[in-house]
């Protein structure tokens, strides 16, 4: 099989997982509206927010980015293969859960309080340490599948999932409330990541990796120089978004944090394929030892990502007040309003994805430190600023702000320090008459009031814009592979089937 039809395949088997998913994480989260006051649905939604937060820091070293490019080279390159290089790691994460989990089984009121300012999950406080825990293991043993490729496998058991995850929290809640929401929520990410974990295991043997650690110093090295430029700014990240939370919700209430919960849950449709394209991205490009074929892979994806995020941003806000009223109620209409700001974020955040993974999959992850800790500081002086003069709406620009600096350090960084020319500020410019019409088509669209005519008008912004980017920024290269793509995904379903 080609690169080319090897990365579609696995693209489209995560991009089945990621529309799945989404889909019944939408059919949850409207479950969850109707079950749940919008005090409590506010608290479930915090509590999934600091399972991130929590999780990402307990992540010491980074060692899932770092396990997914050296298990991909390891094992696809074959050059200097070392079988002990994900055992270290894992058993060190694992060490690393067992006393993080001791410690706020310990120390649970304090943690609440006074690191993450929210008496209201004390009560829940357990179960919060166990699944961030648990997703913590997860996401490393997720890394060996994806450097093994083995991204079928992988979707699959997410779908599974995604469906156990729907069924076992929609009952909870209507039988328990929020407490059934929560506590059904921890044990299925506990079954899960034992599951995930099991698979990695089994098809790392297969591979010819040991779960033995040896020669540790050496794979930690190893690691540490890819996964800790990935990890520190996660040091800064974690705490000003757990500060810009409780400053959200001492301001304007938990309640806002159901709105904010919607908005993320609506937007998750913009970034469904970049998603998906991600993973399958950093692997091909691990594996290519070529810096110009790398070059041209990471602008082919970041015109296919800009694309696809872009167009479905337009049309998602005309269809927007409709779809929440539906779904969600008339009490949650208010999210319409701030979906827009959101939306544009969401844009950035891919675009800065797919540069970020470049570092990454090359190896020069160092630049990546540039432009987080950017974001992170940018974001908390943004949140001081804003959040207090507007709530949500200010939470919201002050994320867009962030990203902003975010990506044109990024850019900046990419342009400066790994190609050495000015390709990718000529990229930039290109771009930029069609960023500019997506930003006035959604502002302009987001005006509209009448229903039929807001989705006219974005069904008809859509097809321009496309034509527009086709005409002006795809080059022929480019164009022929977006027509390979759908023709060998079109066969491939069709096979399926």
């Amino acid at each position: 099989m080609s690169k080319l039809s090897h990365f579609f395949q696995n693209s489209l088997y995560l991009g089945i997982m990621n529309v799945v998913s989404r889909a019944s994480g939408l059919a949850l989260n409207i479950f969850l509206v109707r079950m749940l006051t919008p005090e409590t649905f506010g608290l479930f939604a915090l509590f999934q927010r600091l399972v991130e937060k929590v999780s990402s820091v307990i992540r010491v070293g980074g060692f899932e980015a770092s396990t997914h490019v050296l298990t991909a080279s390891n094992q696809t390159k074959n050059v200097e293969c070392n079988p002990f290089i994900i055992s270290t790691p894992f058993f060190l994460r694992l060490g690393i859960c067992i006393f993080a989990a001791g410690i706020f089984f310990t120390y649970p009121e304090f943690i609440a309080t006074n690191i993450l300012k929210q008496v209201s999950v004390t009560p829940y406080m357990a179960f919060l340490a166990i699944a961030a825990c648990a997703a913590s293991i997860e996401v490393l043993s997720e890394g060996i599948l994806k450097g093994l490729n083995q991204f079928k496998i992988l979707s699959k058991v997410n779908i599974i999932f995604a469906f156990l995850l729907l069924i076992a929290i929609s009952l909870a809640s209507f039988f328990y409330d929020v407490a059934g929401s929560i506590i059904s929520l921890s044990l299925c990410l506990i079954a899960r990541s034992a599951i995930v974990t099991a698979i990695a295991v089994i098809h790392a043997k297969k591979a010819g990796f040991r779960w033995v650690p040896k020669d540790s110093i050496n794979v930690l090295f190893q690691h540490a120089k890819i996964g800790l430029p990935f990890y520190i700014p996660i040091l800064i990240a974690a705490p000003v978004g757990i500060y810009a939370l409780s400053l959200l919700i001492d301001i304007a209430g938990i309640d806002d944090m159901a709105y904010y919960r919607v908005i993320i849950t609506c937007a998750v449709f913009i970034h469904v394929i970049p998603q998906s394209i991600l993973p399958v991205f950093i692997t091909s490009t691990a594996n290519e030892e070529s810096p110009e074929e790398n070059y041209a892979f990471i602008y082919s994806n970041l015109k296919f990502t800009i694309l696809f995020s872009t167009i479905v941003s337009i049309l998602l806000i005309g269809i927007l007040p409709l779809f929440i009223s539906i779904v969600f109620g008339s009490e949650y209409a208010l999210a319409v309003k701030y979906f827009v700001i959101h939306a544009i974020t969401i844009v950035l955040v891919v675009i800065f994805n797919i540069i970020s993974s470049y570092f990454l999959a090359s190896k020069k992850v160092y630049f990546f430190l540039f432009s987080s800790i950017s974001q992170s500081i940018t974001f908390l002086f943004a949140s001081i600023f804003f959040i207090p003069r507007y709530g949500l709406p200010g939470f919201l620009i002050a994320e867009l702000i962030a990203y902003i600096i975010c990506v044109l350090v990024a850019i900046t960084t990419f342009g400066i320090k790994i190609e050495l020319n000015n390709k990718i500020f000529i990229f930039v410019l290109r771009c930029l008459p069609f960023g500019i019409l997506f930003i006035l088509s959604m502002f302009g669209i987001d005006n509209i009031e009448l229903v039929v005519l807001r989705f006219s008008a974005s069904l008809i912004i859509a097809i321009f814009l496309a034509l527009f980017f086709w005409k002006t920024i795809l080059s022929p290269d480019n164009k022929e592979v977006l027509k390979t793509a759908l023709f060998q995904k079109l066969s491939f379903i069709r096979t399926r089937k």
